[in-house]
């Protein structure tokens, strides 16, 4: 029998995204064996997931404060584990006790960051790559972290059926037992409130969440409930404080492994781009997401059909971790009135019942987008807020580029941004020759690593003419770091490959980047021609309508 690791030792929504991978490699290869190593309470999640043979907890105490520790924590897990070849083993974490433990074990196949006996850190795979690469620019990415990781595990194109979580009797039995002990009424809609995230610059209001309390108070046939970690629960007191009476209180009270028991009771889940959001979606649940700071839509918005979720629209947006202010300006962008929007849209209160005064907030630093499912995964279409049409199209180019490049299929467009830029051909020129430039230096910087690992594999011959051939290529690079913002998140892809090439092995170090500058040559071609290929097709249909206006005009006179 075939085996599969997975190791994801990351946060909680991490684990969560996970899901849609796990299910579809199960759906694809229904007789392996799937194991999945994780860390901490997060990971007994997926002993709720019938799509995984066995699930392995490390605990949160084995970390790499130092090399040795972490070859030690390495090498105690690896004995954990079965002995013998496994068919794949993908880490879909950052973490460098994952990338030891996947660099320890036989594999026919690796996917990931790995971590070699010095410490020196690698790339696997061309789906870890990209999102590496993504990271570096992240206003263009447009393949959501979950399809990623269908990419890492091998099944990008399979679909994705939901739920994505069985349902278990006695998880409802439990969940429903918990409700009716803090006064839920289950035959009024059931609106769950996740106040709390891992990532504390994530996190929205709670004085805000506590106005939207209020505002919803108005309807009778609405309740909420406050949800979260014993951790989160000053942040349940500070709500009562602001909107006493207004919401049962669950805080602390559901484990992990029952939040998708309740979240198949509640009408909706509002929160921000955290584990429990993820879960609702997972079982197919609706939800709000309330994105800003570090949160981004397009990488990691609730994951299925007819989510909203609510992004803040700031220059500065989304940020990183090591760049968010304390001040967060972007945190207040979303407002109670937009949220209201939003559950008008996802039909949990009726329009003509809201008050004029719930619904009249500006969209000038939010964006609204709504999720479509496609074969090739999950996208997210704009449906309030300032256009960012440039942004849309040029995203679109580069999301069809690399579908193209490496799964030899269509990524399905990216929404109505990217078809409503009739007529603006002519402005994309600029971008299309930028492309055309940066495939013309990546096949330059492919030939010259090419030439290099023929060097290094025949000394006598060429090994002398190395330093020169280095020097070809870091010209190719300056020129690439000199194009426009249009190239930017193939320029990352290529950085970043770079950054992380195996370290030590001149020969290995060559062949990996002749791969890498290939890759972002035929990439930046195929995104190029996309952009072509529009505005040609937009150019023709402009002149068939303007032609029929004239025939038109001409059979009146």
């Amino acid at each position: 029998m075939k085996r599969v690791l997975v190791i994801q030792r990351s946060k909680f929504g991490d684990v969560a995204q996970t899901l849609p991978a796990l299910s579809a490699l199960r759906q694809q290869h229904p007789d392996w064996e799937i194991w999945v190593l994780g860390r901490g309470r997060y990971v007994s999640l997926l002993e709720r997931f019938e799509g995984v043979d066995h699930v392995i907890s490390t605990g949160s105490d084995c970390a790499a404060a130092s090399p040795e520790a972490l070859e030690l924590c390495a090498q105690d897990i690896v004995r954990q584990l079965p002995e013998g070849q496994w068919e794949l083993v993908a880490n879909l974490s950052h973490d460098p006790v994952a990338g030891r433990v996947a660099t320890l074990l036989a594999a026919r196949e690796r996917a990931g960051l790995l971590v070699d006996g010095k410490g020196e850190r690698s790339l696997a795979g061309e789906a870890i790559r990209y999102l590496f690469g993504a990271v570096g620019a992240r206003r263009l990415a447009r393949i959501h972290l979950s399809d990623i990781y269908r990419w890492a595990l091998g099944v990008q194109t399979e679909p994705v059926a939901f739920p994505l979580l069985g349902e278990h009797a006695e998880d409802a039995e439990f969940v429903r037992a918990k409700l009716a002990a803090s006064g839920v009424d289950l035959s009024r809609k059931l609106v769950l409130f996740q106040l709390g995230t891992a990532a504390p610059e994530r996190r929205w209001p709670v004085h805000l969440f506590a106005r939207l309390g209020r505002m919803l108070a108005a309807f009778p046939d609405i309740q909420i409930a406050l949800i979260g970690s014993e951790e989160e629960r000053a942040l349940g007191e500070a709500y009562h404080q602001l909107a006493p009476g207004t919401a049962a209180d669950l805080i602390g009270q559901i484990p992990v492994q029952e939040l998708p028991a309740l979240a198949r009771l509640a009408s909706v889940l509002i929160g921000a781009d955290t584990g429990p959001t993820h879960i609702a979606a997972a079982v197919g649940s609706t939800t709000v997401g309330l994105y800003h700071a570090t949160a981004w839509v397009h990488e990691t918005g609730p994951y299925g059909q007819g989510h909203v979720v609510l992004q803040a629209d700031l220059d500065c947006s989304p940020c990183f971790q090591r760049t968010a202010c304390a001040e967060k300006p972007c945190a207040t962008s979303v407002q109670p009135e937009h949220v209201f929007q939003a559950l008008v849209w996802e039909g949990i209160v009726p329009e003509d019942e809201v008050p004029a005064e719930f619904l009249n907030a500006p969209w000038t630093q939010v964006r609204a987008f709504v999720s479509e499912m496609r074969p090739t995964g999950v996208l997210f279409r704009q449906v309030a807020g300032n256009s960012a049409e440039r942004e849309e199209v040029l995203a679109a180019a580069c999301r069809e580029g690399a579908y193209k490049l490496w799964f030899h299929s269509t990524g399905g467009g990216t929404g109505d941004s990217a078809r409503a830029a009739t007529g603006e051909g002519a402005s994309f020129l600029l971008e299309m020759k930028e492309l055309l430039e940066l495939a013309d230096l990546a096949g330059q910087g492919a030939s010259f690593a090419h030439r290099i690992l023929r060097s290094v594999r025949n000394v006598s011959g060429m090994g002398r003419k190395l330093p020169e051939l280095a020097r070809k290529l870091d010209e190719v690079d300056e020129r690439i770091r000199q194009l426009g913002p249009g190239v930017e998140l193939i320029r990352s892809y290529l950085t970043e490959s770079q950054k992380l090439l195996s370290g030590g092995n001149v020969a290995a170090m060559a062949a990996q980047s002749e791969k890498a500058y290939s890759a972002a040559a035929k990439w930046a071609r195929f995104a190029a021609e996309w952009l072509e290929q529009r505005f040609s097709k937009q150019e023709d249909t402009a002149r068939v309508e303007e032609k029929s206006e004239q025939e038109a005009v001409a059979e009146v006179q």
